[in-house]
């Protein structure tokens, strides 16, 4: 069988006919490397996971190995069972190749074992503590060719199967691998370089001096800036509608927005705040509080709602304060592991709260 001629199935029939009442199992044939490697790459390890389970039903196939593959289903998610797995699946693959003629797996599978399982800890550790996005591209390419590696090993046992018949499969992939490619490489290919080029600079103009107090050029807003990191960004970057100000944090995921509004009223819009924010987040709780500003007698209005977003601790606050000439704005809305979350909390809070028209 030669590589790229599809998707295909075959029938493998137990040699142990009278053990097994002539059991079949199925075995997908070698296909373009490439179509594995976009998988991998593009769906986060969701195709990673369907991927292994068929790869220990063709081990159990090929070589009656004692395995239950549903249970790899949650091997590249959990880097506790990856120590254990791992080391058994280069086991079961090095006896296919014994058997079939091929050339053992040597002494780089420790290689490829101590890969996955570095990667795997990158996203562990991502899922606790703010990253660059531009971080997680490399991670993802080095995960799809890991796993690409691993299936061309495979494909070389399977180009020694003799005696079989191979069933063709339209369109090379399977319905349920196009139901997860097409909006997974969409994702990829459209959103993640536009996000990683925002987390590398390309949109900034220029860094706030930290631990001082952010005054407007045209003197009307000022507020405090907490921490370093704290740039200025091409308008548009985040703001939908016209903003005075757009501001990228220090971690990712996390952005503010100064807007003017002269013909609203205070609790017009922070009612409006209030519902808008909690829509956003789920298992919102949102909190109002006023107070005068201390430089003019003026009330400042100040929203905060948190909750999660996308299995994440989330909060979006803002301030409203009035001016002569109309409302101002701040809004700071945060989407970050939780060590992260906890660390930059407070600062966010403080950043509204002394927010003040000029």
């Amino acid at each position: 069988m030669v590589e790229g001629q599809g998707h295909q199935d075959v029938d493998i029939i137990s040699p142990n006919s009278h053990q097994s009442s002539n059991r079949t199992e199925s075995v997908k044939a070698p296909r373009r490397l490439w179509w594995d490697f976009i998988l991998h790459a593009c769906t986060f390890g969701i195709y990673t996971a369907f991927w292994l389970v068929g790869r220990l039903r063709e081990i159990r196939a090929l070589a009656r190995a004692d395995v239950k593959p549903w249970l790899w289903f949650f091997v590249p998610h959990f880097l506790l069972a990856q120590l254990f797995a791992l080391p058994r699946l280069a086991g079961h693959l090095r006896q296919l190749e014994r058997e079939h003629g091929v050339p053992v797996w040597g002494p780089g599978r420790y290689v490829w074992m101590a890969g996955v399982i570095l990667v795997t800890a990158f996203f562990m550790v991502q899922e606790r503590i703010a990253t660059p996005l531009w971080t997680v591209v490399p991670a993802l390419l080095l995960w799809a060719a890991l796993f690409t590696a691993l299936e061309a090993r495979f494909n070389a046992v399977k180009r020694r199967l003799t005696g079989v018949n191979f069933r063709e499969r339209k369109y090379g992939l399977g319905w349920w691998e196009w139901c997860v490619a097409v909006p997974a490489v969409a994702f990829t290919f459209l959103f993640v370089p536009y996000l990683s080029l925002g987390s590398l600079g390309v949109y900034d103009l220029s860094e706030l001096p930290a631990h001082k107090t952010y005054v407007d050029p045209e003197e009307r807003f000022r507020f405090p800036v907490p921490s370093n990191g704290w740039v200025k960004v091409e308008p548009g970057t985040y703001a939908v509608d016209e903003a005075l100000l757009e501001l990228r944090g220090p971690i990712e995921d996390l952005y503010a927005i100064v807007y003017h509004y002269p013909n609203l009223q205070l609790d017009e819009l922070t009612f409006d705040r209030a519902k808008v924010f909690g829509e956003s987040l789920w298992g919102a709780i949102c909190e109002e509080s006023r107070r005068l500003q201390s430089s003019r007698l003026a009330v400042t209005s100040q929203v905060v709602c948190t909750g999660s977003q996308m299995n994440m601790p989330a909060m979006v606050t803002s301030a409203v304060v009035e001016s002569p000439e109309g409302l101002y704005e701040l809004i700071i809305q945060m989407n970050t592991p939780r060590l992260s979350f906890q660390r930059r909390e407070a600062e966010l809070l403080r950043m509204t709260r002394e927010f003040e028209a000029l």
